[in-house]
């Protein structure tokens, strides 16, 4: 089993998770002080994809140094990784990493130095709710029904880029979590698939960007 970062229920705050942000910082911003979210009580998860397509991304990268920010790797964030010189003619550039090439000389030496944060975070986290619950977190979708399983190539593969249980709409019976969250693939609204809830809502698409509270994820998800 890899050691897997799980957080305990916050007893002094409220925790919220974010569907992926794209480089979207005002509108995750404006969603938080709606939220009235306090910095030092509560604390924000993150399924992954903070970067790219949005006018933004820098900033996004930035919150990966705040200690209220945990976030899951994405694939947008793999892709940055794989691509350290950047490169028109790269599958990052293509999927909207063209950014990079905008920086200026100090943001770019600003956006190198933050990818030895980004290539520590974890594909997976645990999290728990107040009621106990045991939620799983992961970029795109659980690499099957433990979600804490040893990870090899293929399940490292299917927990950032996979799209399989959303597609299909056959869902994983997990025996180790209670539920899982995911985005990676936009969706019109917070939808569950069994006991994964997958929460891109495509903000960066004109959408909206879903802040939840980690409390309400569990009513959210279908138990038939």
């Amino acid at each position: 089993m890899d050691d897997i970062p799980h957080f305990a229920a916050n007893t002094v705050g409220t925790d919220y998770i974010v569907g992926d942000v794209h480089g979207c910082h005002d509108m995750l911003m404006d969603a938080l002080s709606g939220l009235s979210f306090e910095p030092g009580y509560d604390r924000l998860f993150s399924v992954g994809d903070l970067i790219d397509r949005g006018p933004a991304s820098l900033s996004c990268l930035r919150l990966i140094r705040e200690p209220w920010f945990f976030a899951v790797l994405g694939n947008h964030e793999q892709m940055m990784l794989e691509t350290p010189d950047g490169g028109d003619d790269s599958m990052w550039f293509r999927n909207g990493g063209d950014w990079y090439a905008r920086l200026t000389a100090d943001e770019r030496r600003e956006a190198d130095s933050l990818k030895t944060d980004l290539a520590a975070l974890p594909r997976r986290i645990i999290v728990e709710d107040k009621a106990g619950n045991r939620i799983g977190v992961s970029h795109a979708q659980p690499h099957g029904p433990e979600f804490s399983a040893r990870m090899d190539n293929r399940s490292a593969y299917e927990l950032v880029w996979g799209r399989s249980v959303i597609h299909s709409r056959r869902p994983y019976d997990m025996n180790d979590v209670d539920l899982t969250v995911h985005g990676h693939t936009p969706v019109d609204r917070v939808t569950p698939v069994g006991r994964h809830l997958f929460i891109d809502t495509g903000a960066v698409y004109g959408g909206k960007l879903s802040v939840l509270t980690v409390d309400s994820l569990s009513n959210l998800i279908e138990t038939v």
